[in-house]
């Protein structure tokens, strides 16, 4: 009888427990109490899937680095110091031009008028080159500019303006973008329009405002570099940018803008190659998606029910085997999905699971040890305690005994007189005297 209560209470302890792992899992899900290691997982995610150069094949970064400075400085006249003369860009468009570049962008700010002979320069070679992209993160609330003058100056040159501004994540990382920000597109979703001869809708990103993952194809460096000064100095082969999105930006330390990204690791990645990933991924239709909120609440939802659940009808060791092999099958699943362009929550599943691993350990160990001492007791009073310690030994996970072969002798003994006087005296005296 005392069995089948402890059975009675176990289902109802681990019933709770199912209930307490799931609302535990839940409220660290929508809390995002794990992000840094969930975000930890996605970068793992990326190492394991490795670079894929082909994401990034059309396209060219020309980095304002270190070499460029020093070529500046080594070569006076020119000017050595950031930001530099606007003939300068000038002279870089044109020659990316000729080489037969397919799109040119910059990720340089041209907001504030400077030397009006260096403005005209600038001008005058974004004209020549046509359907340029130039970057900004200055813009009024109706969504207009001050690049070069404004909107109308770029729409008289074939000119669009996109905002450059990526919002970095709660550890300083840079893995979303959006499709439009402070009324104007992004400087990614601009260049893909750019490329594609139409606007980019914002219902590819499932709204304009919505955040979506940049499907990096690998880590710093995976893209194409041109150095500046080679670019300045026409010293560069024209294969290199014929037909390809050329985007020219910073990646000298001292310009700081170099920023952590999933891919990068210990390093850094500059400016440029990240909205080239960042457009990458909007001209590729956005292959990499985070997974629907429903599925990653089912699976936190399963993994803190499965354990307690199948410890109800099965051995806790068989059912902790199981839970282990949905463990592994999980790592590997959650891989294959990323692989195949879906984010999938990691880290909140197994929370629930590890939770439901504690819980139930502790209920049924200790449930059982309880149980056992409960029995140990009971049945010392009438037999030596040396022998419970053998009979407890002998038995299952629910006491029951099993068979040993002996040759034994037997013998029978009884009280003299024992039944007359069990007969004529009241049953507590007849069990007194018995014990």
């Amino acid at each position: 009888m005392r069995r089948r209560a402890w059975q009675r209470r176990k289902r109802v302890l681990l019933a709770a427990v199912t209930a307490a792992t799931i609302g535990l899992g839940l409220l660290a899900y929508a809390t995002g109490l794990l992000y840094p290691l969930e975000a930890q997982s996605v970068n793992a995610r990326f190492s394991i899937r490795g670079a894929r150069p082909s994401l990034v094949k059309d396209f060219v970064v020309v980095q304002v680095d270190e070499a460029t400075f020093n070529y500046f400085r080594d070569h006076p006249p020119l000017s050595g110091y950031w930001p530099f003369p606007r003939r300068y860009h000038a002279v870089v468009i044109d020659h990316l031009a000729a080489a037969g570049a397919k799109l040119i962008a910059f990720d340089v700010q041209f907001t504030q008028p400077t030397d009006p002979v260096d403005d005209d320069a600038l001008i005058e070679a974004i004209g020549h080159a046509g359907n340029m992209v130039l970057a900004t993160d200055a813009v009024d609330r109706n969504g207009q500019t001050g690049v070069l003058g404004g909107n109308a100056v770029l729409n008289e040159f074939h000119a669009h303006a996109g905002n450059s501004t990526v919002i970095a994540d709660s550890q300083g990382v840079f893995r979303e973008m959006q499709h439009s920000y402070q009324s104007i597109d992004t400087f990614p979703v601009a260049i893909a329009s750019a490329v594609r001869g139409r606007e980019i809708s914002p219902k590819l990103f499932g709204g304009a405002m919505r955040p979506v993952p940049i499907d990096y194809a690998g880590p710093p460096g995976t893209v194409s570099a041109l150095s500046y000064w080679q670019v300045y100095a026409n010293k560069f082969p024209a294969a290199a940018v014929r037909g390809k999105i050329v985007i020219v930006g910073a990646s000298a330390h001292e310009l700081q803008d170099n920023h952590p990204t999933p891919t990068s690791g210990a390093q850094e990645m500059s400016g440029p190659e990240i909205q080239a990933d960042a457009t990458a991924t909007v001209l590729a239709g956005i292959p990499l998606r985070n997974g629907p909120g429903w599925l990653n609440v089912l699976l936190i939802v399963f993994f803190g029910a499965a354990l307690p659940l199948a410890s109800i009808r099965i051995r806790l060791w068989r059912a902790l085997a199981g839970a282990l092999v949905m463990a592994a099958a999980f790592v590997v699943a959650t891989q294959l999905a990323f692989d195949s362009g879906t984010i999938i929550t990691f880290t909140y599943p197994l929370l629930a699971l590890v939770l439901a691993v504690i819980a139930t350990l502790t209920i049924v160990l200790l449930g059982e040890a309880f149980e056992r001492q409960h029995a140990r007791d009971i049945f010392a009073r009438f037999v030596p305690p040396g022998v419970v310690d053998e009979v407890l030994a002998r038995t299952d996970d629910d006491f029951r005994l099993g068979g040993v072969e002996r040759d034994c002798t037997v013998l029978f003994s009884d009280l003299r007189g024992f039944t007359s006087f069990g007969e004529t005296q009241p049953a507590a005296k007849v069990i007194e005297v018995v014990n």
